[in-house]
């Protein structure tokens, strides 16, 4: 008996993620833009040709972003360097990044330290935190992560929030230091304090799931209202998660329901993909299908495998859109190449029923399996049932107890049946092989 076929059907989902970005690049003071660039570079210029130390600076980075003249990083080098030998240690820190890239002048990662320590010896924060970034990787000094972890701090302690926030990460993450999840929380926390917007997100984050610091549903529904009033889509959706469970806040849908569509409309896909299963179950919102679907393509465009098998279901189910099963596959499909299990189960019905596909009992057999080694319960008893009757695989009575029996063990009824037919098929050795083989499986 094969499990009856199912649709991947809209769910509500919650999705709180966390990116750690790290980068060494040119900084600067601003300068002129626009019409006034010309102007700008030309005055720069005839003021760098008189040795002013802040116009070979100013100059040297207009070259580097071509503003206001062709972007040359050969020049950006020659006037930085000038700047830099007159002891400017913003000069001196985009000097180092220059030769740390190679920009303009051959890399260097020896030079790039020389310039960096210049800079970090004059109390530059940039230049301290990735001087610290060369001991750790042992690039142009000996590797030395005690120094590095110190420059780290140094350059955090001076009170750039956005140096801050990247100590946190690493602390977070243990890149580049010994992972500390209490640093890292005392780090976002610093820099959530200045009102740096994804400091106060990923804080938010920390203490919704009291990693490094108590947990405190209150707390992180605060974090996340500061980086929310400041425009932050992550933050936006996060509290109106925290609104929809009812956590930190009294619960109410309304204001849920006015996050989401807040970072939805900025392209947080989360949001989108939340707020398409509102509208497709009429929950907080007038149920209206049209809409949903709209808010899962969204999302789908952007990569949601989640959202790709939610509009998978409404093309099959003919909902907001007319039924078309090929369309449905189609985006069953995209969800499915993403590693989307239900999807993949979906996909497997369809091969083999030849609905919106072309049948290929091979191809429902490969979609069966590569959902059941997920841990999917109705794949893992189709498969059995193709192992059993030899269709899209070598029949294998083994190998159909071993999916059968993997299903039965959580508990499905359908899955407790097969079993009682195979039951007289194998001898107990067979039985345990196959015992064996579903434990090295397990269930993912």
């Amino acid at each position: 008996m094969r499990r009856n076929k199912k649709l991947h059907r809209p769910v509500f989902h919650h999705c709180v993620r966390i990116a750690i970005a790290l980068a060494l690049a040119w900084a600067g003071p601003a300068f002129c833009t626009g019409p006034d660039e010309l102007k700008e570079f030309l005055a720069m210029k005839d003021k760098a040709g008189k040795n002013d130390v802040e116009a070979q600076l100013i100059l040297g980075l207009m070259y580097a972003n071509g503003q206001g003249t062709t972007r040359d990083e050969a020049e950006a080098a020659k006037w930085l360097h000038k700047a830099a030998d007159q002891g400017n240690h913003i000069a001196q820190y985009n000097l180092g990044v220059s030769y740390f890239h190679g920009r303009g002048v051959a890399m260097d990662r020896v030079e790039a330290v020389k310039w960096y320590r210049k800079a970090a010896d004059q109390g530059n924060p940039g230049a301290q935190f990735n001087l610290g970034l060369m001991y750790f990787h042992g690039q142009g000094v000996p590797r030395d992560e005690s120094e590095a972890v110190r420059c780290y701090h140094k350059a955090a302690e001076q009170g750039p929030a956005k140096l801050q926030y990247n100590l946190g990460m690493m602390y977070a993450e243990g890149q580049d230091v010994t992972k500390d999840q209490t640093e890292a929380a005392k780090w976002y926390r610093k820099a959530a304090d200045q009102g740096l917007v994804k400091a106060q997100s990923v804080l938010g984050v920390v203490y919704y799931r009291g990693v490094g610091v108590r947990k405190d549903d209150m707390e992180a529904a605060r974090w996340f209202r500061k980086a929310a009033e400041q425009g932050d889509g992550e933050g936006q959706f996060n509290l109106g998660v925290m609104y929809d469970r009812g956590e930190g806040v009294v619960t109410n849908e309304a204001e849920a329901v006015s996050w989401y569509h807040k970072a939805a409309v900025q392209g947080y896909a989360n949001a989108q993909f939340t707020l398409g299963g509102l509208y497709a179950n009429g929950r907080g919102v007038t149920k209206d299908d049209e809409v949903a679907l709209k808010w899962y393509r969204s999302a789908a465009d952007q990569g949601s495998a989640a959202a790709q098998s939610s509009v998978g279901s409404m093309h099959a189910l003919g909902r907001g859109v007319p039924k078309n099963e090929s369309e449905a596959a189609k985006w069953f499909g995209k969800a499915a190449g993403q590693g989307d299990a239900e999807a993949q189960f979906t996909l497997a019905t369809m091969y083999e029923d030849g609905r919106g596909l072309v049948k290929d009992p091979i191809l429902a057999a490969t979609w069966y399996r590569k959902a059941a080694e997920q841990g999917n319960i109705a794949a893992q008893c189709n498969l059995g049932v193709m192992y059993l009757e030899g269709r899209g695989v070598t029949k294998d009575d083994i190998e159909a107890y071993r999916w059968t029996h993997l299903a039965a063990l959580q508990a499905d009824e359908c899955a407790r049946r097969n079993l009682e037919r195979l039951e007289s098929k194998l001898t107990p050795e067979q039985k345990e092989k196959a015992r064996h083989l579903a434990g090295t499986l397990g269930n993912r």
